[in-house]
C-alpha cells in the first residue's frame, strides 16, 4: 500500500550524514563523493538542498527535529543506526524519506549488498587455505557491518570451520585506529587472514601487522570492504570489496524523486551487487590449515 504523503510539491531536500563518518579525511572523501552526486542531480532537478552532519549524540535525531519543524519536505538518511526509533516516527509522518545503508518500516532503501561482499571475501579466503580468519568490525549499531559479521560466521560453519571468538573483534568506531588496536589484540592468536569490515579499518590492521615484522600477505592475508580510493595503491595494494557510492547516490535521489512525483503502491528497494577486488594483500598468501 502506498503511504499517503504531504500534500504539498516538496521543494526542499535534506540530506543527513552521520558526523562519525566525517572523523578523517579517507571517510570525508567516501562520502564527499556520494553527496557530489546527489548535489549535482538536486541542481540540474530544481530543488534546493539542505545538508546536515550531526555530530553530538543529542543531534541524532536532527532529521526527525528537520521533518517535524517543517524545515524539509524530504529526506535522504545516511547510514542511521539499526533499529533507530526516529526512523518509526517519519514513518509515521508520511514524509517522502529513501534510507541508505538501512531499512525500517515501509520506507524506501538502498545500499550496498554486505552480505554478498562478505561472502565473496570470505570464499576467496578459504580458497587460499586459510582456517584462522579473523575479523575486525566496525560499529555494531550499523546494519551493514551486522551483515558481514553474520556472513563471516555463517561461511565458516558452511565450511565446517569453527568460529574462535578470540578472532572476533567488535568495533565501536570504523577507523584507522581501530583497525590498528583490534590488530595488536588479534596477534597473539596468529590469524593467517584477517577480514576487515572496512578499508579504513583494514590500513589499520595493515600498520599493525607491520610493525610486528610480519609480511602481507605470506604471514597474514588481508580483504577489506568498500574499494575506497586509496585500496590500489597500498603496499601490498588492498583486495576489497567495491562499494560505488556515488551511483548509491544518484540512486538514493531518483528514488526519492519517484516517491514524490508517483508514491508507487510498493516499497522501493534497491540492492546494490558487491564486487570482490583482488589485489596484492592476499594474492600470493597460500596457508594451510
Amino acid at each position: 500500500m502506498a503511504r499517503k504523503l504531504r500534500s504539498s510539491q516538496p521543494s526542499n531536500i535534506g540530506i543527513f550524514m552521520p558526523g562519525m563518518f566525517f572523523r578523517d579525511r579517507i571517510n570525508s572523501y567516501y562520502l564527499g563523493e556520494f553527496l557530489k552526486k546527489i548535489s549535482i542531480l538536486v541542481n540540474d532537478n530544481d530543488y534546493q538542498l539542505s545538508v546536515q552532519v550531526p555530530r553530538a549524540t543529542q543531534d541524532r535525531y536532527a532529521y526527525l527535529n528537520a521533518v517535524e519543524g517543517k524545515n524539509i519536505d524530504a529526506a535522504i538518511i545516511v547510514f542511521p543506526e539499526h533499529n533507530d526509533p526516529g526512523l518509526e516516527e517519519l514513518d509515521k509522518n508520511n514524509v517522502p524519506v529513501v534510507l541508505v545503508g538501512c531499512t525500517s518500516g515501509s520506507l524506501d532503501y538502498v545500499m550496498p549488498d554486505s552480505k554478498q561482499g562478505a561472502a565473496q571475501v570470505m570464499e576467496h579466503l578459504i580458497e587460499l587455505g586459510n582456517r584462522d580468519i579473523a575479523f575486525i568490525g566496525g560499529s555494531v549499531n550499523r546494519i551493514s557491518f551486522q551483515d558481514r559479521l553474520e556472513t563471516y560466521r555463517n561461511k565458516l560453519s558452511e565450511h565446517n570451520i569453527p568460529v574462535n571468538e578470540n578472532l572476533v573483534i567488535p568495533c565501536s568506531n570504523a577507523d584507522e585506529k581501530a583497525g590498528y588496536e583490534g590488530m595488536k589484540r588479534l596477534l597473539g592468536h596468529k590469524p593467517t587472514a584477517v577480514f576487515a569490515s572496512s578499508d579504513v579499518i583494514a590500513m589499520g590492521a595493515f600498520r599493525a601487522i607491520q610493525e610486528a615484522g610480519l609480511r602481507i600477505p605470506e604471514d597474514v592475508a588481508v580483504a577489506g570492504f568498500d574499494d575506497m580510493p586509496f585500496a590500489a595503491l597500498t603496499n601490498p595494494s588492498l583486495t576489497t570489496v567495491n562499494v560505488p557510492f556515488d551511483e548509491i547516490g544518484a540512486e538514493a535521489f531518483n528514488m526519492l524523486i519517484k516517491r514524490i512525483k508517483e508514491n508507487p503502491l510498493e516499497r522501493q528497494v534497491n540492492m546494490f551487487p558487491a564486487e570482490l577486488i583482488i589485489r596484492g594483500s592476499t594474492s600470493k598468501a597460500v596457508h594451510q590449515g
